[in-house]
């Protein structure tokens, strides 16, 4: 094609280029194309899109000077340059592969751009070599005018499956008078071999159109090439378009970068990179490997420091461990550190963690920083850093209650493993740990979600999860203590154990790698203290607030209506030096291996949460099991209640038959210690009531108050129980009202028997009333009990006395004056009763329910009752007159007679018998016998 043809067609291209708008792109024609009118496109790399190449026809050039005619002299001749982009650029084959580095030019550059890569130190330990390192920096520039040049500055790799991408940085330095118009010139990729590939601008740099005089510019070209192809034979060429040549472009010259070059940044340099579009120095502080069963767990702490004027916010940037052999592992961040934001002028230190098979060397490794481009998401290498020789963390184990510390961000969290107990579960054994955090540092601490391993000597692991550490923090000089629960077999747990406290696991949902963890440190457990029949021994239990004494004082089984009750007493006492706050708890029974948490009552016996130094508060746990269920094992737990959820605070076991309810021998007081309702219980008197087909045995307790002050005394219940066996509901009165200071009051329980059983050595099982989750109150109706005790009640052989001048029926006694019977000589006899009534004062007494029957048995048989209330009927005080009368017709003429007076107690419908007497008739009162004439 002679000159002016071509001058015709390029004029052609060019109106085309203008009808289309701004940012068309032409492309180029392959190397052994002689036919101009070729299709081929390709994309230029400051194009905005791509176009199918148009037909070239010869066209008539205006241009007089054809001897440099480039795209920019086409385009902006005469005026002010616009952003028009012109083809991607025609490919040539003709240039010289055999140059070493640059080798346009001999004459130096006097580029002011610096390569932030560049190498001064020679001690690297991923390079073991005494010999100078050279890098990017040491090759020569590409001359583009007599005074601008171009550099190679960056060059980064990253081998994939289907190739190793290329990106690699041009840094322009115009050191000319005028605009550098970068449409003029192109880049190709091409190997020795001649195989050529297209690079193309990375989405960000595609607006970089220019160069101004006395600046530079760095723009970085993005290019795919063959998995095996190596960077040593790569030529990066540099081209300029010139329309008077005949192929269109004229070769500048071309970077090679030798085999024994540095691409990576040397160990202890820093790199410069954007993220999010703000620089930001990237420097390597550590590398580290911990060692796993199957896997090494690497870790590589960043230091980012943000050199631009805006906030860096969770970058999208990914990193990568390349291992010597090329094999990439993908590094994520620590949960710690997933979102992330670092201001202006600040530095943050990331740790990236990744798990890497054990064969795997980590000898010569790098970190590669990738980001993802476009909604193709291709992958772009942005830099590649060497990693020092990687050390081996061994994790030196913690003896028992000795604090070890360990590293959050930079701060110092002391971590102390301080009571470790076993508690016999059915089939099982449940081992549980105190662990506590401790915050020594001067600044909050978000604790990291920590995940504990129970490891066992022979190296089985078992997990044990904890929600404690769910947006845990803690501010300087705090400490939380966490519960760690486990159940294990009974081999395992007396087996020499070893607690490990891994970092949070950094994983990728998208990547099927093994999610990083490793320990943060390992603790030797001390022999765990038994929870097992642990009745009356007390167990430290500590917190957040301070530490607890728990005793499982007692375990009962008692009788009730639908079943029996069982109820555990914990006593939890303030063992520490200051007053402390109840947590919020729950009490849960686990009956052999089933778990009865719904129907389980927690009843305390205050309702105050707060315990002073020294002072404990009874809880007792109560719930409902059939009578005939046999119970090989018993285990009662507290958990902490905190929202919905709540964690054990405690768990005691115990194995076997359960104690038998205390007993309480005649005589003998039974002490009630709930605080503020102390008091002491003895049986006063236990009567039997004989009936006609029932007996009613009867009992009073004298209940005496300890407390200091008036109080609501505990409201009794119980039951009556046989020697054979049998359980008898007992009924129940008593006062309404407070007590006195070591005032005494009478209870009185009753019940009602079949006379087939044995009343003589029948006992009495009572405690303190329950409703619901509370201690019954005064007048309340009880749904069970708790703390109760088998008193002996021996019920008393009642004989009546012969005489009514003394009787008693408590509280009353009853002194007889005179008791006549007088006749009238008809059907009426008149009584008048002469006593002193007084009362015993001693007690505080519930409603009276007693009654005296006066009876009058004649000697034909008849008998005439007369009901009387003491206190009602019968008048308190000295010399009292009581009448009545009684009329029947076998009075009638009667002048003299005996008959017998008996007093009866009536107590429910059945009478005793007090006292009796026989008496004779009072023939005083009949009128006088006239004598017949």
């Amino acid at each position: 094609m002679d000159h002016k043809h071509t001058q015709k067609a390029l004029l052609w291209i060019t109106a085309a280029v203008l009808i289309i708008g701004q940012g068309t792109s032409v492309g180029a024609i392959s190397d052994d194309s002689s036919d101009l009118t070729g299709t081929q496109v390709t994309s230029h790399p400051h194009s905005d899109q791509v176009v199918q190449a148009l037909p070239i026809h010869p066209l008539t050039s205006t241009y007089s000077d054809t001897s440099t005619l480039t795209p920019s002299h086409l385009l902006y001749s005469g005026q002010v340059p616009r952003a028009q982009l012109l083809g991607a650029g025609l490919m040539n084959g003709n240039s010289d592969l055999n140059q070493i580095g640059a080798s346009a030019s001999n004459s130096k550059s006097n580029s002011t751009v610096k390569n932030s890569s560049t190498s001064k130190s020679s001690n690297v330990s991923s390079i073991k070599s005494d010999k100078p390192i050279h890098t990017l920096n040491n090759l020569k520039p590409v001359k583009l005018t007599s005074k601008s040049n171009v550099k190679l500055t960056d060059l980064n790799v990253l081998t994939q499956e289907d190739g190793k991408t290329l990106t690699y940085t041009l840094t322009y330095q115009n050191n000319d008078s005028k605009t550098l118009m970068l449409i003029d010139y192109w880049t190709k990729v091409k190997t020795k071999g001649g195989t050529l590939y297209s690079p193309n601008l990375i989405a960000r740099d595609q607006e970089k159109k220019s160069v101004a005089a006395g600046s530079s510019l760095a723009v970085t070209y993005i290019v795919k090439v063959g998995k095996n192809v190596k960077v040593s034979d790569l030529l990066f060429q540099i081209v300029k378009w010139d329309f008077s040549k005949p192929n269109y472009e004229s070769h500048l010259g071309h970077f090679n970068v030798p085999a024994s070059y540095t691409l990576s940044t040397p160990v202890k340099q820093s790199k410069t990179i954007r993220l999010n579009d703000i620089p930001v120095k990237i420097k390597v502080s550590k590398f580290e490997f911990h060692s796993g069963t199957d896997y090494n767990y690497a870790e590589v702490s960043v230091n980012l420091h943000n050199t631009g004027y805006k906030l860096l916010e969770n970058p999208t940037a990914k990193w990568i461990l390349r291992t010597a052999g090329g094999s990439n592992y993908p590094l994520l961040l620590d949960s710690a550190e997933a979102t992330f934001s670092i201001q202006p002028q600040e530095n943050k230190t990331l740790k990236l963690l990744s798990s890497i098979p054990k064969s795997v060397k980590l000898a010569g490794a790098e970190l590669i920083v990738v980001e993802e481009e476009g909604e193709a998401k291709t992958v772009l290498p942005l830099a590649t850093l060497q990693l020092p020789a990687a050390s081996t963390t061994q994790t030196v184990s913690t003896p028992p209650f000795k604090p070890r510390q360990v590293t959050v961000e930079n701060l110092k969290l002391e971590t102390t493993l301080e009571a470790a107990t076993v508690s016999q579960s059915y089939g099982s054994n449940d081992l549980s740990l105190s662990f506590k955090f401790k915050n020594i540092s001067k600044e909050t601490i978000m604790v990291p979600k920590y995940e504990f391993l129970l490891k066992s000597g022979n190296g089985n692991s078992y997990p044990m999860t904890t929600k404690a550490l769910e947006n845990l923090s803690l501010q300087p000089g705090a400490e939380k203590t966490i519960k760690l629960d486990i159940s294990v077999s009974y081999e395992v747990a007396q087996g020499a154990l070893k607690l490990i406290m891994n970092t949070p696991k950094s994983e990728d949902p998208e990547s099927k790698a093994p999610a990083y963890s490793y320990p943060a440190g390992i603790y030797i457990l001390p022999q765990p203290s038994s929870l097992q029949n642990t009745l009356g021994r007390e167990i430290s239990v500590k917190n957040d607030s301070g530490t607890y004494g728990v005793t499982w004082s007692s375990i009962q089984r008692l009788p009730w209506t639908d079943g029996d009750l069982l109820s555990a007493k914990l006593t939890v006492k303030n063992t520490s030096v200051k007053t402390l706050r109840l947590p919020d708890l729950q009490g849960v029974y686990t009956i052999d291996a089933a778990k009865d948490a719904s129907s389980t009552k927690l009843i305390k016996s205050q309702a105050a949460s707060l315990l002073g130094p020294g002072q404990a508060v009874d809880m007792y746990l109560v719930t409902k099991i059939p009578t005939s269920l046999d119970i090989a094992q018993l285990q009662v737990a507290l958990e902490e209640k905190v929202g919905e959820e709540s964690t054990e605070w405690i768990k005691l076991t115990n194995i076997g038959a359960i104690p038998e309810v205390p007993e309480i021998e005649k005589d003998e007081a039974y002490t009630l210690t709930t605080l503020g309702k102390k008091a002491e219980v003895k049986t006063r008197k236990s009567v039997v009531y004989p009936g006609t087909t029932t007996d009613l045995v009867y009992t009073e307790l004298e209940m005496t108050n300890m407390e200091n002050r008036q109080a609501d005394l505990s409201q009794l219940s119980g039951y009556y129980m046989s020697s054979s066996g049998l359980y008898f509901k007992a009924n129940v009165k008593q006062i309404d009202y407070p007590a006195g200071p070591e005032d005494k009051s009478i209870v009185t329980m009753w019940t009602k028997i079949p006379k087939r059983v044995t009343v003589s050595d029948m006992r009495l099982i009572v405690g303190e009333g329950i409703t619901e989750d509370k201690l019954t109150p005064v007048k309340g109706e009880s749904s069970g009990y708790v703390n109760a005790a088998s008193l002996e009640i021996s019920p008393q052989q009642i004989t009546a006395l012969t005489t009514i001048q003394n009787f008693e029926l408590f509280p009353y006694q009853v002194q007889t004056h005179t008791f006549d019977a007088y006749l009238s000589g008809g059907s009426n006899v008149s009584i008048e009763w002469y006593y002193t009534l007084s009362q015993n004062n001693e007690y505080s007494l519930p409603e009276n329910e007693h009654k005296f029957i006066v009876e009058i048995s004649d000697s034909t048989g008849r008998t005439f009752a007369k009901e009387l209330v003491p206190g009602t009927d019968m008048k308190l005080g000295g010399n009292q007159l009581l009448s009545w009368s009684i009329d029947d017709q076998i009075f009638e003429d009667r002048r003299a007679g005996t008959y017998q007076i008996s007093i009866y107690d009536e107590f429910q419908g059945e009478r005793l018998k007090i006292a009796g007497q026989s008496m004779y008739y009072n023939p005083n009162r009949l009128p006088a016998v006239i004598p017949e004439e």
